[in-house]
């Protein structure tokens, strides 16, 4: 028998309703975002842009570049494109160094996560690796959907994110 306020054996210990957090099956993600690993995602796979031309097309959908933060939402996220996008592409996330060279930071200001599970390292290849010529970052199928640093001036697809507030 639990003690008021513990949770008893066998129950989730942490409680995102009493954290005020939203689970997958409670979003609501309006068009053209879709609930996927507890956020709302938006895939645009019919144009191509640049790292800032597809944070501008995110941010006037009302969110940013995607946040994929741990190694459970980028496989769900892996899922969905190869079953319903583009999954022989590249796509944009949230993540550059921009800024300041070696200090990976989110759209929202946080630090990305470095190493695996989630930057690409596969042999002698370890991401990210372009130094200040490479400042973006992107997922990609023939990375395995890991994260890898990249020019931002190339032309990739983006997911985008709604951030609720």
């Amino acid at each position: 028998m639990a003690l008021p306020g513990e949770k008893a054996l066998g129950e989730k210990a942490l409680d995102k309703k009493a954290l005020g957090e939203k689970t997958n099956t409670e979003y609501n993600c309006t068009t053209p975002y879709v609930p996927i690993a507890g956020r709302c995602l938006f895939f645009e796979s019919l144009t191509k842009g640049t790292w800032g031309n597809m944070q501008t097309i995110c941010q006037l959908l009302g969110g940013d570049l995607a946040k994929l933060d741990n190694s459970d939402v980028i496989g769900e996220v892996a899922v969905y494109i190869t079953e319903h996008v583009i999954p022989e592409a590249s796509y944009w996330i949230g993540a550059s160094d921009e800024a300041k060279e070696g200090e990976w930071l989110w759209s929202d200001g946080s630090q990305v996560r470095m190493g695996v599970p989630l930057w690409y390292h596969c042999g002698s290849t370890i991401e990210p690796n372009g130094g200040v010529k490479q400042n973006c970052a992107a997922i990609s199928s023939n990375r395995f959907y890991y994260i890898t640093d990249e020019d931002c001036s190339g032309e990739y697809y983006g997911i985008c994110e709604y951030y609720w507030t």
